[in-house]
C-alpha cells in the first residue's frame, strides 16, 4: 500500500517554523518518510512531529520507516486522501536558580503570573520563559532593606532595573542570546 502524507506546520504555529521537505509525499509501506523543518524564531523551539495527536518523532530531521510499529496508526484513523503530519513548537525555556539571602524573601513572576516564591536563606530552581521580563517583588524583613541583586554573580544597579523603595520590585529581561542562569538577592 502507498500512503500519502501532507507535512505541515501546526495551525497557529506558522510563524515559529517552516517545512523544508517536499509535501505531499507518497511513501510505500516498508519505505522511509522524510521529515525536516526549520525554526524561524529563536524564542520558540521545535517540539515534535505530530500525527493524530501523537508525537511520532522529536527529531527535527526524521526518517520514519513505515513498518509494523506504525501500521495501527496508519490504518486505524480515517485520514481521507492524505495523512497529515504536523511540526509543533513550544516556547523556549530555561531553568534559573533564584537565591534569597537572610532577612527577606522575594516573589518571582512572569507575564503577571507568580512562578516562584523564594524564602529567606533559600534557593529555588524555576523554569522561566526566555525573551520576557522576570519581575522580582522584594520583601525585606522588618528593619531590613535590599542590599544588592546579582545576576550570574555580577551586582547590578537597582535603579537601572526600575527599583524604587516604594514598589520594591525589579524587572529583569531574560535575554534569548545572553540568558541569566542565577538571580541572587541579599538583604541588610
Amino acid at each position: 500500500r502507498i500512503y500519502t502524507f501532507q507535512i505541515l506546520v501546526k495551525e497557529g504555529m506558522e510563524e515559529y517554523g517552516e517545512i523544508t521537505v517536499q509535501s505531499p509525499q507518497s511513501v510505500k509501506y516498508g519505505e522511509i518518510l522524510t521529515l525536516t523543518e526549520q525554526e524561524l524564531r529563536y524564542d520558540y523551539i521545535f517540539d515534535g512531529w505530530e500525527c493524530d495527536g501523537l508525537i511520532i518523532s522529536e527529531d527535527k530531521s526524521a526518517s520514519i520507516l513505515l513498518d509494523e510499529s506504525l501500521r495501527e496508526m496508519l490504518e486505524s484513523v480515517d485520514h481521507g486522501d492524505n495523512i497529515k503530519i504536523f511540526a509543533t513548537y513550544i516556547k523556549r525555556t530555561l531553568d534559573v536558580q533564584f537565591v534569597s539571602g537572610n532577612y527577606g524573601q522575594f516573589i518571582v513572576s512572569q507575564d503577571g503570573v507568580q512562578i516562584a516564591s523564594v524564602k529567606a536563606g533559600r534557593s529555588v530552581v524555576q523554569e522561566v520563559l526566555l525573551g520576557q521580563d522576570v519581575v522580582l517583588l522584594l520583601v525585606p524583613d522588618k528593619g531590613y532593606e535590599v542590599d544588592y541583586i546579582k545576576l550570574d554573580g555580577m551586582a547590578i544597579n537597582l535603579s537601572d532595573y526600575g527599583y524604587t523603595e516604594e514598589e520594591k520590585q525589579v524587572s529583569i529581561f531574560e535575554d534569548l542570546t545572553n540568558p541569566i542562569y542565577k538571580m541572587e538577592v541579599a538583604f541588610k
